[in-house]
């Protein structure tokens, strides 16, 4: 990497815990809180912008719906990245882009996106911070779909479950995957069919197994599985 953007960085700080950090504390009384419960909708692709919502605790999924009528779940928010509208908010689109989602209870403090803007717009450090967090935000993203865009069906699962192993190993040898596979599909852009499919040719070439209705995989066949997917960068 060059030395002198290394050394322009540094001059800049943009250092913060997670993203409710990038609420400021001199806006707490324009905040209110709301409760999720799984399944419920926080926020629809096409709502007006009205509010920035910051994930106080729980995981929320991202859901686009194409054309075709298919849902691709492609992001995943919690407390550590979860800052809802803030790409809208400081590209000045008055549209939110995708359906939000509670995966599990949520807790979300909701501030005005007017507010919000109108005091980052005075607060250079602040300002800072949020153009790194939406940045970040879009280069993950962008390294996940290239990843994907030119991947079959095959690939794309064994995609998803490299990625998911990499992310969930700890201490044993294996993984129990507990995503089902309509949420598998929805997560890498497919049918629900398809991952059945792949599932069934993995398990034929014994690159996983079943323990009950999950598919398990060890640290051996995750590393056959990874030769069919590109390379997963941790996060």
């Amino acid at each position: 990497m060059p030395k002198k953007i290394e050394s322009v960085w540094r001059q800049f700080d943009i250092s913060y815990g997670n993203a409710l950090d990038l609420l400021p504390q001199s806006l707490a009384t324009c905040c209110t809180r709301r409760d999720y419960i799984p399944d419920e909708i926080i926020v629809s692709e096409g709502d007006s912008l009205e509010y920035v919502y910051f994930i106080e605790s729980g995981i929320v999924d991202g859901m686009k719906r194409f054309e075709s009528g298919k849902d691709y779940q492609y992001f995943k928010l919690d407390r550590s990245n979860g800052a809802i509208g803030l790409l809208e908010l400081f590209s000045r689109k008055s549209e939110i882009i995708a359906t939000i989602l509670a995966k599990t209870n949520v807790s979300i403090l909701r501030l005005p996106a007017d507010e919000l803007y109108a005091f980052a717009m005075n607060d250079l450090p602040l300002l800072r911070k949020i153009s790194y967090h939406i940045a970040n935000d879009l280069y993950v993203d962008s390294s996940l779909n290239g990843k994907l865009f030119y991947l079959d069906g095959l690939e794309r699962v064994c995609f998803y479950l490299t990625d998911y192993f990499q992310k969930t190993i700890g201490s044993q040898s294996f993984v129990i995957v507990r995503q089902n596979y309509q949420t598998i599909a929805n997560h890498i852009g497919v049918s629900q069919r398809t991952v059945v499919r792949a599932i069934r040719d993995l398990r034929e070439q014994e690159l996983c197994t079943m323990a009950g209705k999950h598919i398990r995989i060890s640290q051996k066949q995750f590393e056959r599985i990874s030769i069919w997917a590109p390379t997963t960068r941790q996060n």
